[in-house]
């Protein structure tokens, strides 16, 4: 408490040199332009480069979702073409929506809130004011300045605690980056597993469209081929169904016929056998009259056979004579002809000698005469 104390002559001067700071915080609080006014200024310098960014933004994102609605129906398609192009361009979108992104928090924080600013400096310039007015007052009424010591030692714990937050949010921040890039070298090798996983996937989906389109192709064949079956049975059916109608008409014109016939018929038999009877009749007395007529024939005829018979007895010597001269007169007749044979044979072969002799005669000249003995001359 003592150390607090000051001489009047030393609080008068420390007195008049705190009345003098007072002056020029006055001078300096009166000069403060308007907040609301510098407020307004700064917000029409920066709302248009935002108002621009933010629009920028916003179409970014209406591109962007329209583009992963299309991704969710290019997926069912087989063709990867369109969806390559389209995933393309949403990767597109997404660095363009992200540069945006920055360039906004870019404009912000080299745009401060001036307002705020401003204020916060009235705040302090108003405290400090308070302050100087109370340890001036301090000063001439009890020449002590324990509330500025007080204020100054609370400033001071204020400030030390400033100070060891700042370190606790260094070391944080050292902390923070270390887990930022552990984060990083985690996010490295999760990326590496995603890409690996997306090219396994993209291959299963591959494998998958294929799958699918081999079994559309299937299915579409075995429903043309079903639908064929089918078509044809009908076809076949509707050909058995006529081919039955035809059938069933044939038959039952066969059956009419068949009974008009059967009438016909029996009236016909009917007919017949009256006529029948009556030729019947007719026929009876006939062979009646004709087996009479015809078994005296045969009488007749069995009495000129037994004559016939008894004359062939006679006659039967005689008749084996003949047949034996006749065998005999064969005979002789056969070695005729044999003899006539061998004659004719043996005069062919006669003329092929005389041939021979003349065509030798023809082609060596005549044959020499045989030597005999020379005549005397007379």
């Amino acid at each position: 408490m003592q150390a607090c104390q000051l001489q009047p002559l030393e609080a008068i001067c420390v007195a008049g040199a705190v009345e003098d700071c007072l002056d020029r915080l006055r001078v300096l609080q009166s000069l403060t332009p308007n907040v609301i006014t510098q407020r307004d200024e700064l917000s029409n310098i920066l709302g248009d480069t935002v108002a621009h960014i933010i629009e920028q933004q916003k179409k970014c994102e209406a591109n962007y979702e329209r583009l992963v609605k299309q991704r969710s129906e290019l997926k069912s398609l087989s063709n990867k073409t369109r969806y390559k192009q389209n995933q393309e361009a949403i990767e597109k979108q997404a660095r363009e929506l992200q540069e945006l992104t920055c360039d906004l928090c870019k404009r912000l924080r080299e745009s401060p809130n001036v307002s705020e600013n401003l204020m916060k400096i009235q705040n302090l310039r108003t405290e400090l004011i308070t302050l100087f007015e109370s340890f001036r007052a301090e000063l001439l009424e009890k020449r002590a300045f324990q509330g500025i010591a007080q204020a100054t030692n609370r400033k001071k714990e204020h400030y030390e605690n400033m100070m060891q937050v700042m370190q606790q949010d260094k070391e944080m921040q050292r902390q923070i980056e270390e887990l930022t890039q552990q984060i990083a070298k985690t996010e490295q090798e999760m990326q590496r597993k995603i890409e690996s996983l997306d090219t396994q996937i993209k291959e299963q989906k591959e494998i998958l469209s294929q799958k699918l389109s081999d079994n559309d192709a299937e299915k579409a064949k075995r429903d043309d081929e079903r639908n064929a079956h089918i078509a044809a049975v009908m076809k076949m059916n509707q050909l058995a169904q006529s081919k039955l109608t035809k059938q069933f008409k044939a038959s039952k014109y066969a059956l009419e016929n068949e009974s008009r016939v059967h009438k016909e018929t029996t009236e016909y038999f009917a007919r017949r056998r009256g006529k029948i009877a009556q030729m019947t009749q007719t026929w009876t007395e006939r062979y009646d009259r004709e087996s009479t007529d015809k078994t005296r024939e045969l009488k007749s005829l069995t009495d000129r056979i037994e004559k016939a018979t008894t004359g062939y007895i006679t006659l039967k010597p005689k008749k084996e004579e003949s047949e034996r001269l006749l065998k005999l007169e064969l005979v002789r007749s056969e070695e005729r002809a044999k003899q006539i044979e061998l004659y004719s044979q043996q005069k062919a072969f006669m003329n092929k000698l005389k041939i021979l002799y003349v065509l030798r005669h023809r082609l060596r000249g005549p044959l020499p005469k045989p030597k005999g003995r020379r005549g005397k001359k007379k």
